[in-house]
């Protein structure tokens, strides 16, 4: 299959997890019908790159590729247990619910989710670097761009409290229900973009030589302190 459809299906994917991480604007029967969509976009995506896997202990253990495998395998178990444990506690999919497992999954599939949507996110930005030479802009103003964006994702990524999510702090969901839908999306591709940003300057630190690696480490740095600044202040 050409790079074209490859594309279209990592659109795809990237569309259906905005969406799932936009629980509050659609019926719950939305969200699970495009969870399963996205279960099958995975497997279509993984079949697609099975040259990934068929290559992956031919060549030598670089730290990047370590970096991609732990990813990767990392990213698959966590949304295999999140599919999981929507299945359980699903309306849609009721004939196969375990209703002794339900309170738990509920917990499960919270936390899951909000791990998914950061590997997600950093799987993405490890693949970044293509995109981003396609940008034709000045590097400083192209920099300057991903700093303002990943740093207002990360301030709402604080904000939201996703973090206590992420490491069970909080077992419930707090979601505001009356920001219009379109405000809910955009903000959920701003705290994507933070993601992105930690994996493409993850990859780049790794990439580049010694006197330029203080570069990435800058830039990312960068987006968590104004992050941090916006969380203390607004």
């Amino acid at each position: 299959m050409s790079t074209i459809h490859k594309r279209i299906i990592d659109i795809l994917m990237t569309c259906c997890l905005i969406f799932l991480m936009s629980f509050q604007i659609a019926p719950q029967n939305y969200h699970e019908y495009t969870g399963a969509a996205l279960f099958f976009l995975v497997i279509a995506h993984n079949i697609l790159n099975y040259k990934w896997y068929a290559g992956l202990f031919k060549s030598k253990l670089s730290a990047i590729k370590i970096l991609y495998i732990l990813v990767n395998f990392s990213l698959m178990i966590i949304f295999m247990t999140t599919i999981f444990s929507g299945v359980i506690m699903s309306e849609s999919f009721a004939s196969l619910n375990i209703p002794d497992l339900i309170s738990d999954a509920r917990v499960i599939h919270l936390c899951c989710s909000y791990w998914c949507f950061a590997l997600m996110g950093v799987h993405i930005g490890l693949h970044w670097g293509i995109m981003a030479a396609k940008i034709k802009i000045n590097v400083i103003i192209k920099n300057l761009i991903a700093i303002l964006i990943s740093g207002y994702g990360l301030y709402l990524i604080l904000k939201a409290g996703i973090f206590d999510y992420m490491f069970l702090k909080s077992i419930f969901a707090f979601l505001d229900y009356e920001l219009p839908a379109v405000i809910v999306i955009i903000q959920n591709v701003f705290m994507l973009s933070f993601y992105v940003m930690a994996g493409f300057n993850f990859v780049r630190f790794l990439s580049v030589k010694d006197r330029k690696k203080f570069l990435p480490v800058v830039i990312f740095l960068s987006a968590i302190i104004l992050g941090l600044i916006l969380n203390y202040f607004v």
